[in-house]
């Protein structure tokens, strides 16, 4: 739609459910009205530029700027702030650390760039198959790192189909209902005009992902962990600067755990996190290149890792003697020293953002603060939670 039309006023569109994300419901309201997606946005009054989609949907949920909002109010009768909080602006104040609202652009500073080092978004979804089948839509929150389980369920999310293992991501199709859009193979087929010749065949997995099994959480700290972790991306603005404080902090700490922490620090947790993070820690301690091990030790996109690091920052978080636990989980004090490279490599090496969706100059700062924790030093002041 050219960007100087104005949008008509659509007749009917399914008002999006409490939470739900903006491609979730383009992809609702496309489901609804028989329409496919690029049309669904048209319907919404969304401009999406020629080419994928889906990508464009993906970039409008992590930012979109008050004119596209007020031309989806123009077009729906929605509310443009209601809009808005279908996208990443809703935690602007928290996750993206922006003291003044940048609602006037159309990309927030820094772009993506910005928002993965505030671990504040990611292009794969995570999901709980039972929110699924009650029909609320893809959570907003399910494309956070920081979000692992459901609380309204208290079952860990998934992020990948188990039919045929692909991680689920909006940009390859949409997902509502809730089918995969994964591809499995179902053997090969010819090739035409080359007697004997042949190649793979796929076709479409539609797994109904509301049917899949979730594991349940046993572990109350697990739920303490994650609802402390929303209570400070959605503090009030009066709160805001601590929230956001708090959640670097956090942020630094899963960056730590996830480097140093070994199983023994999960204390009783439960066994489907013990299991993988001990497989995981098992092989980062192994393998003897330290650029290699975290790749070797688990898929990008592991969540019960990520549950797991997440489990052992917030214990450090509410502890009365945060700079204790650190110094029960850090190596001999003879490798904590500053020149000692195997220590920095393992802070520095490049996999790390496919977990955390953080950069060189975060795992830098994490590392300092880590020393700095160990030895106490004044000039690091430490935000007790609540």
């Amino acid at each position: 739609m050219n960007g100087r039309m104005r949008p008509r006023r659509t007749v009917w569109v399914p008002l999006p459910h409490p939470g739900e994300s903006l491609v979730s419901w383009t992809d609702r309201t496309g489901a609804a009205l028989g329409l496919p997606r690029a049309r669904a946005a048209e319907a919404l009054g969304l401009e999406l530029p020629t080419g994928n989609p889906g990508l464009s949907l993906q970039n409008l949920t992590r930012w979109i700027s008050d004119e596209a909002a007020a031309r989806v109010h123009a077009a729906t009768g929605v509310p443009a702030e209601e809009v808005i909080a279908l996208t990443v602006r809703r935690f602007q104040r928290t996750a993206l650390s922006l003291d003044e609202p940048f609602g006037t652009k159309k990309e927030p500073p820094g772009g993506f760039r910005m928002l993965s080092k505030q671990h504040a978004y990611r292009y794969l979804s995570l999901y709980c198959p039972q929110c699924l089948g009650e029909g609320r839509g893809w959570q907003l929150a399910w494309c956070l790192p920081w979000s692992v389980v459901c609380l309204r369920h208290r079952r860990y999310l998934h992020i990948d189909c188990p039919n045929c293992g692909t991680p689920l991501d909006h940009r390859h199709g949409t997902l509502a209902p809730a089918l995969c859009t994964g591809w499995v193979s179902t053997g090969s087929k010819p090739v035409p005009g080359r007697p004997g010749a042949s190649r793979p065949a796929h076709r479409r997995c539609r797994k109904d992902l509301s049917r899949v099994p979730a594991t349940r959480v046993h572990d109350q700290r697990m739920l303490a962990a994650q609802q402390y972790v929303y209570s400070l991306l959605t503090a009030p603005e009066a709160d805001s600067g601590g929230a956001r404080r708090k959640l670097l902090e956090m942020r630094l700490l899963v960056i730590f755990a996830t480097r140093l922490a070994t199983v023994e620090h999960l204390g009783p947790a439960d066994r489907a996190v013990i299991r993988r993070f001990g497989a995981f820690t098992a092989v980062r301690k192994s393998h003897p290149n330290p650029a290699l091990r975290m790749v070797m030790a688990r898929r990008p996109w592991e969540t019960r890792i990520h549950a797991a690091a997440i489990l052992i920052a917030h214990q450090i978080a509410v502890s009365g003697d945060p700079h204790a636990v650190l110094r029960s989980m850090l190596p001999p004090p003879t490798r904590l020293a500053p020149s000692t490279d195997e220590l920095a490599a393992t802070f520095q090496d490049a996999d790390w953002e496919h977990v955390a969706s953080t950069f060189e100059p975060a795992t830098l700062e994490a590392l300092n603060a880590v020393e700095r924790k160990a030895q106490g030093h004044a000039g690091w002041r430490w935000s007790p939670a609540p």
